[in-house]
């Protein structure tokens, strides 16, 4: 039996007093044992007589050591016909967000890896023996293990003669980095070809962004190398489903060396150890990794910051999303920011009308952000009934606010979404009637429409996919490609421009956009 963990965590709900349990974001800290010496929460574990974990580094992180959580093996809990019970993946709809409905489920794009289980002999490891495999990895109808020898170019497969294992615990110890919604800017991804080992991995990068997945498979074709991978494959994937299908293809792996009689190998740790966190560690860990820290190797100060900030915005998922725009060292100003933005009051008499229902995003292959953000720009000022040419009465649908202080830089606004309302909260030089108000009223409209589910985000000035796309979205929304072609008639000179601008109330800016990205193309 394990000894017990004494964690960095978020409290549980009878933790919290009642004037604030609704909100289940209020933080504190486990006392920390005298005497100790070493960092973080490696320090509390030493001190109970845990030996040191393995360290691993995740690829284009920098300095940022992938997360290593197991201690101790424990038996992992099966359902009454047998199977494996995955408890922390089932537990996502309960503590995260909700799913999309079935229908949409079913014609969701996903991420798939399938295993053909085979002998091998003549392996030594019995890790690598046990999980030897005929292995298949889909992305969508798309292949991303398909490969030719160089002995046999004329021969392509669709899948590649590899251990599971190294896979299964690459993905393992890097789950938090998986899992949280929110990075770094310069965090560039997991590759799953560093699990390693010799074997021909693709080179498939996965990188998590708020609801989404992105995938990009690229070709490796080095002379030096015995089998090339020819996939090349650009996808956004609907996040949690991504992380059921890991989820199944770890647990597969671990119920193989189980069967086989392997034990005590990390991989094995690692995943008992990620389904056995509660809700409480599971928030802290995804808050810590997307801020860059490993959670069970942090120093006290950067732990106390984050429970200390989590306190203060009562929201963890906005903690994390701050990762995004402002650097850790600036991290106080921006909660000071947050919470005069959070205690914003919308005017009195401000109301904003329902938006028809639309499917959030989730899953776009080879889209590229933008050309998803005018489909569903078009689609929306269709259904609202919009005229090529009407200029749209933004403040109808997307309530501005102030905050009495100037926003982080990176930060242009902080988007909520409560019901069927939608509200930003800016800066207070921000005229909500301007080009510059309309224009962030609609992004906040797009984040809306992509990720309903999500009640408190930043509309952030950053380049990733669902930037991109609210920012065509917008510019799409508020002054469409083909009622600027039709107000234009032919005559692109500064004069006309500029009339256009005033007619659709934007900058000149977003029509020159628009011109150069739709109209010149």
């Amino acid at each position: 039996m394990g000894r017990e963990r004494h964690l960095h965590r978020f409290p549980r709900a009878q933790d919290i007093p009642l004037v604030r349990r609704a909100s289940q974001a209020s933080v504190r800290c486990d006392a920390v044992p005298e005497g100790t010496q070493q960092r973080g929460l490696d320090r509390h574990l030493a001190a109970r007589g845990y030996p040191p974990r393995k360290r691993q580094r995740v690829p284009g992180s920098g300095n940022v050591p992938a997360l290593c959580l197991g201690h101790s093996r424990r038996p992992m809990v099966r359902s009454p016909t047998g199977e494996c019970c995955l408890g922390y993946l089932q537990g996502l709809s309960r503590h995260r967000r909700q799913h999309p409905s079935r229908a949409a489920r079913a014609s969701v794009m996903t991420l798939a890896i399938d295993c053909a289980w085979e002998s091998a002999p003549g392996v030594r490891a019995p890790e690598l023996r046990a999980t030897w495999a005929r292995l298949r990895i889909t992305v969508g109808d798309q292949t991303a293990t398909l490969v030719k020898e160089r002995e046999t170019p004329a021969q392509v497969r669709e899948s590649i003669d590899v251990a599971a294992y190294p896979l299964a615990e690459w993905l393992a110890i890097n789950w938090w980095a998986l899992d949280t919604r929110s990075h770094l800017p310069d965090y560039e991804g997991l590759n799953l070809a560093g699990a390693g080992d010799g074997f021909p991995w693709p080179t498939m990068v996965l990188r998590s962004d708020r609801q989404q997945m992105w995938v990009r498979v690229t070709p490796r074709q080095d002379q030096g190398l015995r089998v090339h991978s020819l996939a090349s494959i650009n996808a956004v994937l609907d996040g949690d489903e991504v992380l059921r299908s890991l989820g199944r293809f770890i647990d597969a792996t671990v119920r193989r060396l189980d069967e086989s009689g392997v034990t005590g190998t990390l991989l094995q740790d690692e995943w008992s150890a990620i389904q056995e966190a509660d809700a409480e560690v599971r928030q802290f860990a995804m808050v810590a990794a997307s801020w860059g820290f490993d959670p069970y190797d942090i120093s006290d100060d950067v732990a106390h910051a984050l429970l200390s900030a989590g306190e203060a915005l009562n929201d963890n998922a906005l903690l994390a999303d701050l990762a995004r725009a402002v650097p850790f060292s600036a991290l106080e100003s921006a909660e000071n920011w947050l919470r005069d933005a959070i205690r914003a009051k919308r005017s009195a008499d401000a109301r904003v009308r329902p938006l028809p229902a639309f499917e959030p995003l989730l899953s776009v292959s080879g889209a590229a952000p933008w050309r998803e953000g005018y489909r569903r720009a078009d689609a929306l000022r269709e259904e609202l009934g919009l005229s090529l040419t009407d200029p749209v009465p933004i403040e109808d649908f997307v309530a501005l606010s102030h905050a009495s202080s100037q926003p982080p830089e990176n930060v242009e606004a902080l988007a909520r979404v409560d019901g069927d309302e939608t509200a930003a909260i800016v800066g207070p030089d921000i005229d909500p009637s301007a080009p510059r108000g309309r224009f962030i009223g609609a992004r906040a409209l797009a984040r809306r429409i992509t990720d309903p589910r999500t009640r408190s985000s930043l509309l952030t000035r950053g380049a990733r996919y669902t930037d991109k796309l609210e920012r065509a979205f917008a510019a799409e929304f508020l002054a469409p490609a083909a009622g600027l072609r039709e107000l234009l008639d032919g005559d692109f000179s500064e004069e006309s421009q500029a009339r256009a601008a005033r007619a659709f109330r934007v900058s000149d800016l977003v029509i020159g956009h628009q011109i150069d990205n739709q109209l010149a193309a």
